[in-house]
């Protein structure tokens, strides 16, 4: 997987000049590397921005996991620039820099080496960095300070010059460092121009020199006009550019409507391989270590076993030889104190046919051989409690050889589900993000006639809402209670029917804060379009997201407001219950109640099986504010 070189910037960041006027929503970082920037509003909407420090930055389509807990330094840039509006995208020079630039703040991304990406504020005062950066160059509270710039390949106006640029030992290498093409276009540069890759710089003939300026303009004239985004594969992407390359004419081709979508379809396909690669590399060292862990919970395993057997043998033996056993430790008795001779003489004089084997003198505990099984004889006990220990010794140790046989069962359970891990897979494939509607910067249902309800999700889109998006044949709807949103019902081409309008009022009452206090019914109205105004009487005040409403209001007095949660095509719907079943098929119904709205959206989630791809953030904006409860 490759790092985007200088053209590839320039022309993503050209691109990425529509994200100008959105603003932060979210930073994460998945890994040391790479931090995602989650943007809303502005010309392109909601849209993530991928920044891999020593490699790429573009949008993505795709769903990536958010790690369960933020890193510091996404903890920072959250703080920093959560909601910040992005006032432009900017390529320093010809470099593999890019900086982004906020209202009073900027977000430096380096592509070279091993990269970085590095906060500054209005001074370009370094406030963070994700790496420790260069001495005196990259560090915290200093300036930030750009390296040396380098030049460009496009500004070489004559032979002369370009030979004094050509340092390296051949040409192809040449064109990759000193003038900084990257080895993709500089091996482009070789095809367009017929000069062998290899060569010398010093060897070129000046036809030959002609000929790659000739070929560097033509590049340039490409990235400027000819633009056709492509992804080159095999069985899997190999290479990407902003247009066709005639020195890999020879590959299967995909073309993409924009350079972001070719660098987001090439790195994150490869970055799952990269990911499936390691995790079964990982495996397979698991594995390794599983196995030894398994040997020697083998070999405990069995020496468990044949103690706890040689105990209960020993056990055994007692009760057989109760008599000679009994005899014995009475007289031991009488030592004092045992010794090993003495202990020695006792099994003679009582004429017992044992071997004696040792002697604990701290412990007084004989060994002796009877019957071809060693008896451990504890002195001073009788010979039921010898028998009946060495009994409750074996049943121990046969307990813990049951424990080690569990864990090699667990262990091998494990090696077994790692081994189905490491076999060779195809790449996991990436869920591309679903592309969001328009009307969705809002809250919205569709009524059971199909037709289209708005509501502010605050002051500022209340504002929006009824001063770019109402028409003269929509119906203005509002609960009559403070701090409930604007509503608004899209006429369209049709009429909008009474059930239509009883369900946008509930949807209002729904979405206001007497709902989320626990009250499920309350007065809502309805008006014309052309009651709605933003022009008060004299001596009055109308705040953002408020309107002054002229003529007679149609009232829907103690109005219940039942709420439900389905699934509709690719995406969570939330409305008026009658409104969602109709819609969707299946509902949950949700009122206000004592659980968190992330406990109740997640178990939501797991009671759809058909919304598997389905985004738990969207779900989060559909459902109405404050605590929940599921009712069915």
């Amino acid at each position: 997987m490759r790092e985007m070189h200088a053209l590839d910037i320039n022309c993503i960041v050209g691109e990425l000049a529509g994200l100008a006027g959105s603003r932060v929503d979210k930073v994460f970082q998945d890994r040391p590397d790479l931090i995602r920037i989650r943007f809303y509003g502005g010309e392109l909407g909601r849209s993530e921005l991928v920044v891999e420090a020593g490699r790429r930055i573009h949008l993505t389509k795709f769903k990536r996991q958010a790690p369960k807990t933020p890193t510091s330094f996404a903890m920072y840039l959250r703080k920093h620039l959560g909601n910040r509006r992005l006032t432009a995208v900017r390529q320093h020079d010809f470099d593999r820099i890019v900086s982004l630039e906020f209202e009073d703040l900027s977000l430096v991304v380096e592509l070279f080496a091993k990269g970085n990406v590095v906060l500054l504020d209005a001074d370009s005062n370094v406030m963070l960095s994700l790496k420790k950066g260069q001495a005196g160059r990259v560090q915290r509270g200093n300036r930030y300070q750009l390296p040396p710039p380098p030049g460009s390949p496009f500004e070489i106006s004559d032979e002369s010059e370009l030979s004094s640029s050509l340092k390296q030992k051949d040409v192809v290498r040449s064109l990759a460092v000193d003038l900084g093409l990257g080895r993709l276009y500089a091996n482009e540069v070789c095809a367009l121009s017929g000069v062998e890759a290899h060569t010398s710089p010093s060897e070129l003939t000046a036809e030959e020199k002609a000929r790659l300026l000739e070929a560097i303009g033509r590049l340039k004239a490409k990235a400027d006009s000819e633009k056709r985004p492509v992804v080159y594969y095999e069985t899997t992407p190999v290479e990407y550019a902003p247009f066709s390359l005639s020195s890999l004419s020879h590959m299967q081709s995909k073309f993409f409507p924009s350079l972001n979508e070719a660098a987001d379809e090439y790195y994150t396909f490869l970055e799952a391989a990269e990911l499936q690669q390691r995790a079964s590399e990982s495996a397979e060292s698991q594995i390794a270590k599983l196995k030894k862990r398994l040997e020697i919970q083998s070999s405990q395993y069995e020496e468990l076993k044949a103690r706890a057997a040689q105990l209960r043998r020993s056990a055994e033996t007692v009760y057989s030889s109760f008599a000679d056993v009994s005899r014995f430790l009475e007289a031991a008795a009488t030592l004092r104190p045992p010794t090993q001779q003495s202990i020695r003489r006792l099994i003679d004089d009582l004429g017992l046919s044992w071997s004696f084997v040792s002697f604990d003198p701290k412990n007084k505990v004989a060994v002796v051989e009877i019957q071809g099984a060693r008896v451990p004889i504890e002195l001073g006990r009788t010979a039921g409690e010898v028998g009946g220990r060495l009994f409750e010794r074996a049943k121990a140790l046969e307990r813990r050889a049951s424990g080690a046989e569990a864990a090699m069962a667990e262990t091998l359970k494990t090696i077994g589900a790692l081994e189905e891990t490491s076999q060779p897979q195809a790449p996991p494939q990436p869920v591309r993000r679903r592309r969001t509607e328009w009307f969705e910067k809002f809250r919205w249902f569709f009524t059971s006639s199909g037709i289209l309800v708005l509501a502010g999700r605050d002051r500022s889109s209340n504002e929006t809402l009824v001063r770019r998006y109402m028409e003269e044949r929509d119906l203005y709807v509002h609960a009559d209670v403070h701090g409930a949103p604007s509503t608004v019902i899209k006429a369209g081409a049709g009429e909008i029917d009474e059930n239509s309008i009883r369900q946008a009022c509930a949807f209002a009452l729904i979405h206001s804060k007497l709902w989320s206090s626990g009250t499920t019914a309350g007065d809502v109205y309805w008006v014309r379009a052309d009651q709605v105004t933003k022009s008060p009487t004299s001596g009055e005040y109308v705040p953002t997201g408020a309107f002054v409403i002229r003529g007679r209001r149609n009232y829907y007095r103690g109005l219940e407001a039942r709420c439900g949660v389905g699934w509709l095509k690719d995406k969570f719907m939330c409305g008026p219950l009658d409104a969602v079943r109709d819609n969707c098929g299946k509902a949950i119904e949700i009122q206000p109640g004592p659980r968190k709205k992330s406990e109740v959206a997640k178990e939501i989630l797991q009671a759809f099986q058909e919304a598997a791809s389905a985004d738990m953030d969207q779900l989060m904006q559909v459902l109405p504010p404050g605590p929940l409860r599921i009712v069915h």
